[in-house]
């Protein structure tokens, strides 16, 4: 499945400094990361020191979990809140089969919905309590708010769902205009779609290790491969908006930019130490 989001994971990691024990931004409160904002051209960061080279590095892939995109809109799946018995059929009926669209005032506090508005005037009010990353609040206005990674603590406001922990990823990668449509699980269902994700990410990890494992063993990856993969990455910098890449290890020392390309494979500097 596509998203507005892409990850990058750099070997050894970044050397950046450490905040609150993580090395992510918040740019609503300017903590974190590269000076708690997002980078912008000219910034230079430089990664922590590593003995994994590029060759070691090239055949690794990680399968996706997530079904491919088809048509219509992404299927969110949401577990009933507590409150959600005390609602009217007609409301619940509503919530389930109409479609909503995200709006362009989400950001990572709260995925904004537009669509049919959910009349909650003759529900009872709440009192505050926790919040939970996929709650489905109802706002006075009665257009749904999805709580993301940067809500709020607590909250006032009726839920009628929870959206289920492996839906997540697919919800934060829907760019504003996607339209979603919920569907109910239960409780067990939500537990057994988790196992399975669980053993999947355990699998992933079993199988990049015996990777690595042969890598070291066999001392390199087929040169034919590395060499696949360094003009993957060549084609992949041209093709992007950066004016300028620069890469190096212990093998290989690559400097892209739009015009020119410059590979170099380094020689073993390792001499006999003077006796």
């Amino acid at each position: 499945m596509g998203g507005i989001f892409s990850y990058i994971a750099f070997a050894g990691g970044l050397d950046i400094p450490k905040v609150m024990d993580s090395y992510s931004t918040s740019t609503r409160f300017s903590i974190g990361g590269f000076d708690g904002r997002a980078l912008e051209e000219g910034d230079y960061l430089e990664s922590k020191a590593t003995d994994i080279s590029f060759k070691r590095m090239a055949g690794r892939r990680v399968h996706s979990l997530t079904e491919s995109r088809s048509s219509g809109p992404v299927n969110i799946r949401v577990i009933p809140s507590s409150e959600q018995p005390a609602l009217t059929n007609v409301i619940r009926d509503s919530f389930y089969t109409q479609k909503y669209t995200i709006s362009s005032k989400s950001d990572r506090m709260g995925y904004r919905l537009a669509g049919k508005r959910i009349d909650m005037a003759e529900q009872h009010s709440v009192i505050s309590e926790g919040t939970v990353w996929g709650d489905i609040q109802v706002p006075p206005d009665g257009q749904p708010i999805i709580l993301m990674a940067d809500r709020q603590t607590t909250g006032g406001y009726p839920v009628i769902g929870t959206v289920c922990s492996v839906d997540r990823s697919k919800l934060v990668q829907c760019s504003p205009g996607t339209e979603i449509q919920f569907t109910q699980i239960n409780v067990e269902e939500a537990q057994t779609l988790f196992k399975k994700q669980k053993n999947w990410f355990k699998q992933q990890q079993e199988r990049l290790n015996d990777l690595a494992l042969k890598s070291k063993q066999s001392g390199e990856v087929s040169g034919v491969l590395a060499r696949n993969k360094i003009d993957d990455l060549i084609n992949i910098i041209k093709d992007s908006s950066f004016t300028q890449f620069s890469y190096s290890d212990k093998q290989i020392k690559l400097d892209i930019d739009h015009q020119s390309v410059m590979v170099q494979e380094k020689e073993s500097t390792n001499q006999p130490e003077d006796q």
